[in-house]
């Protein structure tokens, strides 16, 4: 590994320090208000894998049923210190998520497509509701085609449909959608497709239904079914080691992960042992990094 590899390890190694100070902060509040969290995604896979982070990850995920979510929310606002932020659609316009983030205070974490954005963009690490899945496929698919479409509005509305990193045909199709989409946008207020995303999203909840999934990151690449959980799976649950605590993790973490990753104990390539989120970076606002070519370098 060369310098530049190092100095990204460096850098990945002190964004981990920060996050997990955030992830304690959240457990603090958590478990003074008993609301029930879990590790989810990299996070579960790192706790798995590695005890802890995975070494090149920059990232914590973190999971909760919608009406822990909601608790949360409420609580964290007046729970959480000076040195953090609690930053969702409601708490600052600019954000470009439905989700919640934790944010830290008096550093800089942008993430890829969001260089333009005014929002704050401190080291974060990331808090998803939950929600319940409906019983019938065909409630199933009409779910997925309405949270598709009111996604593709927020995009548009936020200006993030991206159109690199895919083939000419994808991005005559995306271009198209803009096209055919945009009226729609022009009248609906960004805050109001929000509120649309998140009921469409919590629909079930009142039903008692077999599976919850994960569904503010929008739908690419079927991730209504990727990140699906039995309500058993997620309700049973282990304590596993993350960086020397511990914290609640599904028992049945193997059929999850897997279903998540594939075979999820085999290491990647070298050369995929890359940090996927932050591109410029600071801490203290004061030392500043930036991702060129997959390596981390002291910006001038």
């Amino acid at each position: 590994m060369g310098n530049g590899g190092h100095m990204q390890l460096d850098i990945i190694r002190k964004v981990q320090e920060m996050q997990f100070n955030i992830l304690l902060e959240v457990d603090r509040i958590c478990r003074k208000h008993n609301i029930d969290y879990q590790l989810f995604a990299g996070s579960l896979l790192g706790a798995i894998r590695h005890g802890g982070f995975i070494p090149w990850d920059d990232d914590i995920d973190i999971v909760m049923k919608r009406e822990d979510y909601e608790k949360f929310y409420v609580v964290a606002k007046s729970e959480l210190g000076e040195d953090y932020f609690l930053q969702d659609p409601y708490t600052q316009k600019d954000t470009y998520h439905v989700f919640t983030k934790v944010r830290k205070n008096n550093t800089l974490f942008i993430e890829k497509g969001t260089k333009k954005s005014r929002m704050h963009q401190g080291i974060f690490i990331d808090v998803f509701p939950m929600d319940n899945v409906p019983e019938s496929k065909k409630k199933q698919k009409k779910q997925i085609k309405r949270l598709s479409f009111l996604f593709l509005l927020r995009i548009i509305k936020t200006r993030e449909l991206v159109l690199e990193n895919n083939s000419f045909a994808k991005k005559i199709l995306k271009i198209l959608a803009f096209i055919i989409i945009f009226p729609f946008t022009i009248f609906t207020p960004l805050n109001k497709i929000i509120l649309k995303i998140n009921a469409e999203s919590s629909k079930y909840n009142k039903d008692s239904t077999e599976f919850l999934t994960l569904m503010a990151l929008g739908l690419k690449y079927n991730k209504y079914y990727k990140f699906i959980y039995s309500q058993d799976d997620y309700h049973e649950t282990i304590d596993v080691e993350f960086n020397g605590s511990y914290f609640k993790a599904p028992k049945n973490y193997d059929q999850i992960l897997r279903r998540m990753y594939g075979e999820y104990m085999t290491l990647p390539p070298i050369e995929q042992r890359i940090g996927s989120h932050g591109v410029i970076i600071s801490f203290d606002n004061i030392i500043f990094y930036k991702l060129v070519s997959n390596e981390y370098k002291k910006k001038d």
